[in-house]
């Protein structure tokens, strides 16, 4: 074995060693330190080998280091097996079991690097395309509102939440020297309940599709589910007529925005006004501004042009990387508010603080025979629970198309 890869294997063995939930002080201390030893050293054995790149695959070393770096940083979900319990799969397809449960956990994933080349010479790295990569991916494809990066907040069960949100600011005076401090005024909170609503579907399979078909139908069925979820929590989130913010329905986030600027159309938007957008919201939320709005809206912005000519979109630079306007983040929602008369179709913010959507257990996937027993076919049923909020009216603003 070369310098490089010794060294890279330690590394990958202090990288395993911190990743321990009850190391103790002592041990996490020397696994850090072994790890930060590992990498200054094979980085030395990566460069005084650069000559020989093909015979040592420097270039497969460095590649599987930057992964394990990114996992370190968690940047990348770590390995872990299939949320799909193969092996109950293959029993249920026999017909050996009646029944099959299993639960894909609704932690938030990157799209981005769901893969990773494998060799065999340091075992199996490889993230499977698994049934909550499926889930979570088209989930985030299909809303540009959770491409933008609200605050995301896992839980166990639905019992209500009640999220503060600060009505009235405090405030401070100036004083002289040697002079008593006044008062300041109090905070005013009210709360915004997040509580947890299921969106659900369920379909039939028959009994010789799901064990005769040429293609691996539990992938084809984690492909359609993920899809039909995701569509259905994009419409919640991004259009106020379907996320009502009722009774038993989450809020989208244009429920409580506030208009920075009313449009001179009641079907389409500026580029003024989309400045004038910009303009209205507070500086210390333009920071980490980005835009949502609709298909017509992100089209018209994409032509504008300024007086040269010249194009004011900002293509992405790289992939996984948001196209931009202004200089900030622009995401495409298919689901938002139509471009018609007193809608909102486009919002600009802070979304992480101006919104929260909240993610329940697990996503419920189950398989019986029992339904549809006489028919010969398996019944496949898919269950998720959220809901969503605005808490911070102030960090998004919105543009109202004229009534």
């Amino acid at each position: 074995m070369s310098e490089a890869r010794t060294h890279f294997e330690a590394y990958r063995k202090a990288l395993e060693a911190l990743r321990g939930d009850d190391l103790t002080d002592e041990a996490r201390a020397s696994a850090e330190a072994d790890l930060s030893d590992s990498r200054l050293a094979m980085d030395s054995a990566l460069v005084e080998g650069a000559e020989d790149r093909e015979s040592d695959n420097i270039l497969e070393i460095i590649e599987r280091r930057d992964y394990l770096a990114k996992l370190q940083a968690g940047v990348m979900p770590t390995e872990r097996k299939s949320e799909l319990p193969v092996e109950q799969m293959r029993e249920f397809v026999d017909g050996k079991i009646n029944h099959l449960s299993f639960k894909i956990p609704s932690e938030v994933r990157t799209t981005t690097d769901m893969t990773t080349t494998d060799t065999s010479a340091y075992g199996s790295y490889t993230i499977p395309q698994t049934w909550a990569d499926n889930v979570r991916l088209f989930e985030i494809a299909q809303s540009g509102v959770l491409q933008a990066g609200p605050t995301i907040i896992n839980s166990a069960n639905a019992n209500q939440i009640n999220m503060p949100i600060l009505s009235t600011d405090m405030t401070a005076a100036a004083r002289t020297e040697g002079s008593a401090n006044t008062d300041s005024t109090y905070p005013v909170f009210s709360t915004a309940a997040l509580n947890g609503y299921p969106i659900s579907g369920w379909v039939s399979i028959s009994d010789e599709m799901l064990r005769d078909s040429g293609v691996a139908m539990e992938a084809l069925l984690a492909k359609l589910a993920g899809r039909c979820l995701g569509a259905t929590m994009a419409s919640y989130l991004g259009d106020i007529d379907t996320g009502t913010g009722g009774a038993g329905v989450p809020a989208a986030i244009t429920v409580g925005v506030t208009s920075a600027v009313t449009a001179a159309s009641s079907t389409a938007v500026t580029v003024d006004e989309l400045k004038t957008l910009y303009a209205g919201v507070l500086p210390a939320y333009r920071i980490n501004g980005k835009y949502i709005a609709n298909s017509a809206v992100t089209l018209s912005t994409m032509l504008a042009k300024d007086g040269d000519g010249q194009y004011l979109w900002q293509p992405a630079v790289a992939e996984g990387q948001p196209d931009r306007f202004l200089g900030k983040p622009w995401f495409e929602d298919a689901y938002f508010d139509a471009s018609a008369a007193s809608n909102i179709p486009v919002v600009f913010g802070d979304v992480a603080a101006a919104y929260a959507v909240r993610l329940v257990g697990d996503i419920q996937v189950d398989f019986s025979r029992d339904y549809q027993f006489p028919s010969f076919e398996t019944s496949m049923r898919f269950q998720r629970v959220f809901d969503a909020v605005t808490w911070d009216a102030l960090a998004v603003k919105g543009i109202t198309l004229k009534a």
